[in-house]
């Protein structure tokens, strides 16, 4: 019998890659977003455009389609809305419908850089020095970076290196969401890490990355690196992972620094796949009791992202 699962955010880069993915392994999937132009509606079994997950409606919207189509399962990959589902993971526990998103714990430490910085120090890991803006008194020196405290991506990422930086953004953080964090400076050697658990065995798959198209990961390349295995695990351990996240990491004199974990799949969800690492299908197999087999394809490898068109409602003259 096929699968029916409704997928979220189906719009952005991450979404409509898991999409694909997902109707790869034949899976029936109903996709949702809120641009009534993504291009999911060339992809998906059924499309169709809900409210903000900001929006009181969304949870009931995003329901009531899930029974339309006979859907048992529900994956939200954007934060935004991951966040409102973890709030109203009652309402849709009690609406049948499983939802393929971490505990709360994860959710609302790993939404929050801060809290993030701070249970990576408390399991002993090396960490970038992170603090509130608001209370940065020279704890590290220039150059440091300047981000908010939630979200997701680099689109609010500034290198403050100068006296003048910091009085200029200092003048701009009228919220008082940003924080300062400690910055590791060395070049090429970023990395990122997928981490998957089924609450007991735990598999995980690293690549040294250089960033583009507003902080996506542009190019990769598959390593194998025993440190970064060693602290991805003990993660997944500490938080008690079942399902995905996604872990940042800097190296600087052979130390490794996470400074940044997605509490959900990432832009390298495509390169993961193709090299055996299918998280997306591996979750909702273990949301529906059963059990996931990772049986990897490549010791190296590399990989690009590139841009394409699509093109839609064209009319010949």
């Amino acid at each position: 019998m096929i699968s029916t699962l409704i997928l979220s955010a189906t719009g952005g880069d991450i979404g409509i890659s898991v999409l694909k993915i997902l109707k790869n392994a034949g899976f029936r999937v109903i996709a949702l977003d809120m641009n009534p132009s993504s291009v999911a509606k060339n992809y998906a079994d059924a499309f169709y455009i809900v409210p903000s997950a900001k929006s009181d409606e969304y949870t009931n919207v995003t329901i009531n389609i899930a029974r339309k189509e006979n859907a048992d399962s529900f994956m939200p990959i954007s934060e935004p809305e991951i966040i409102r589902v973890n709030k109203d993971r009652g309402i849709f526990r009690k609406s049948g419908i499983k939802t393929a998103i971490n505990n709360s714990f994860i959710v609302e430490t790993f939404s929050d850089k801060l809290k993030t910085s701070l249970f990576l120090a408390e399991i002993g890991l090396n960490v970038p020095g992170t603090c509130l803006l608001t209370d940065y008194t020279s704890e590290f020196s220039f150059p440091f970076i300047v981000k908010d405290r939630l979200g997701c991506g680099n689109k609010t990422v500034k290198l403050i290196e100068h006296e003048t930086d910091l009085q200029y953004i200092i003048h701009k953080n009228t919220k008082g969401t940003l924080i300062a964090q400690e910055y590791i400076d060395v070049e090429d050697a970023e990395y990122t890490t997928g981490i998957f658990s089924d609450g007991s065995r735990i598999s995980t798959v690293s690549f040294k990355r250089t960033l583009g198209y507003g902080g996506l990961s542009r190019c990769v390349e598959l390593v194998c690196e025993p440190e970064l295995e060693k602290i991805a695990k003990k993660i997944a351990k500490s938080s008690k992972l079942r399902g995905s996240i996604n872990l940042q990491t800097r190296r600087k004199n052979g130390i490794f620094y996470p400074f940044e974990i997605n509490p959900r799949i990432s832009s390298t969800v495509a390169f993961r796949t193709y090299i055996g690492f299918n998280d997306p299908c591996w979750w909702i197999k273990i949301l529906n009791g059963g059990k996931y087999e990772y049986n990897p394809k490549y010791k190296t490898g590399k990989g690009i992202k590139v841009l394409s068109e699509y093109y839609y409602d064209l009319e010949e003259i």
